[in-house]
């Protein structure tokens, strides 16, 4: 009697959205004696069911009794009448006679936790290259030309343009998921390929890796490794993101290069901030309004200075570790006043957004950071990473076609994707970090 449907769905219930199965007979207008047989092999199923009903009854037992009821009932005229009265309300949109085919919920539960890829999706451009591109980055600078005054007879110095570029091959390799094995057919469940499968998802746990190394090449966790590589000798470039800006070797290598009438003084001097009180001298030990300033203010000074003529601006987004957020609460009057509108949004809306010097500021917990650090990592509208993939060449292999593992009524897959990320030096200006943790960092 095939009269179970499995139905995944998603509904409001007791003013909650819950993820849920629903098990309804479909086909009781079937000869009895095949009605019968297929009874018996969904009540044999019922048995692995786990769960409660909606009346609180274990799940497997409710079923199966439900079964030997429907089995008995092909020799009870009784039942057979009612059978008839029910599918014909049924077939009317009866909404009882709906809820009683609908009577048996599933609540499925995972214990599984899950992590954010935000520096993934905040600080990084994601190029797609052609499967024959290679990435290269190119690096040169600007020639400034002296301009001066001289007499009638006077002649413009010479000048030799020399560029003098410097190139380098960005690495990429592939990222390469575990080979997974499952079984293909269960005696009592059938085909079990699905649900082996939705306990997998290689495609976050790959985006999850490409995060982690987002956050190495940044110099947040561990150090970034080419791609491929499985020593330290192989990384592809110190932890050195965050740091004070250096002026060494190549004048292309350089964060930037100031036209002479640019007083530096104005600009900052490290993208590794850290954030002082309102008076200057005393660390600040604490999230708070002083921190947002800050990065207003570091992005104020590169105002006018970029050569696209964009200026730098924060998005609002800020990535910090969850339990700092609530420090926010120990500024909520950045004025000295007892009332204002920065306060009450605070006490009304909640401290994870608040509006402040004419930001709308998200506070985005990351339980992958350090929750003993007190800093956070601001989002601008400019981003300092670029990360490469070549989607024609990512691949998903399974083992279809091997003898040897089907014969063991098993299946084979593994997936794997290309994958480089790369920030130049000139770009590390479009990346900040602030502390404020009472302690100075260079």
């Amino acid at each position: 009697m095939k009269n179970l449907t499995v139905r995944p769905q998603t509904k409001q219930i007791d003013g909650r959205v819950r993820r849920i199965i629903e098990l309804s007979p479909q086909q009781l207008h079937m000869d009895p004696r095949h009605a019968i047989a297929q009874a018996r092999g969904n009540r044999a199923r019922a048995q692995f069911l786990t769960g409660r009903t909606e009346a609180g009854l274990p799940l497997s037992q409710a079923v199966m009794k439900y079964y030997d009821d429907v089995i008995a009932g092909f020799g009870d005229p009784k039942f057979l009448a009612e059978r008839d009265v029910l599918m014909a309300a049924v077939a009317k949109k009866d909404p009882t006679a709906v809820k009683t085919l609908a009577g048996i919920r599933v609540d499925t539960f995972s214990n599984y936790l899950y992590a954010p890829a935000n520096f993934l999706s905040l600080y990084c451009n994601i190029v797609n290259l052609a499967a024959d591109e290679r990435p290269v980055a190119e690096r040169f600078t600007m020639q400034e030309v002296a301009i001066y005054a001289v007499g009638g007879d006077g002649a413009p110095n010479q000048v030799r343009i020399n560029l003098d570029p410097d190139e380098t091959l960005i690495p990429l390799g592939w990222l390469t998921s575990d080979i997974y094995r499952y079984r293909k057919v269960d005696v009592y469940r059938g085909r079990v390929v699905d649900p082996a499968l939705a306990t997998i998802k290689v495609a976050y746990d790959i985006g999850q890796y490409e995060n982690q190394q987002v956050q190495a090449l940044l110099g947040i966790t561990g150090s970034y490794q080419y791609p491929g590589s499985t020593s330290t000798a192989g990384q592809a470039w110190p932890s050195t993101f965050f740091g004070p800006f250096t002026f060494t070797g190549k004048r292309a290598n350089w964060p930037y290069v100031a036209h002479s009438t640019l007083n530096t003084g104005n600009l900052p001097t490290t993208n590794n901030v850290t954030v002082y009180e309102q008076d200057g001298v005393t660390i600040q030990n604490g999230f708070g309004f002083q921190t947002l300033a800050y990065i207003v203010d570091y992005c104020a000074r590169w105002d006018g200075a970029f050569q696209d003529g964009v200026n730098l601006r924060p998005t609002g987004r800020i990535i910090l570790p969850p339990g700092v957020i609530k420090q926010i609460m120990t500024g909520i009057f950045p004025s000295g006043a007892t009332r204002n509108d920065i306060a009450d949004e605070l006490m009304e809306a909640g401290w994870f957004s608040v509006s402040f010097l004419g930001v709308k500021w998200l506070f985005i917990p990351d339980n992958t950071l350090n929750p003993n650090q007190l800093v956070c990592y601001p989002e601008f509208n400019q981003k300092p990473i670029n990360v490469y993939h070549k989607p024609a060449l990512d691949e998903e292999k399974t083992s279809e076609g091997d003898y040897q593992i089907e014969s063991k009524n098993e299946e084979e897959r593994y997936s794997r994707r290309v994958f480089g990320a790369y920030w130049d030096s000139s770009r590390r200006v479009y990346g900040a970090r602030f502390w404020f943790d009472g302690t100075l960092h260079q």
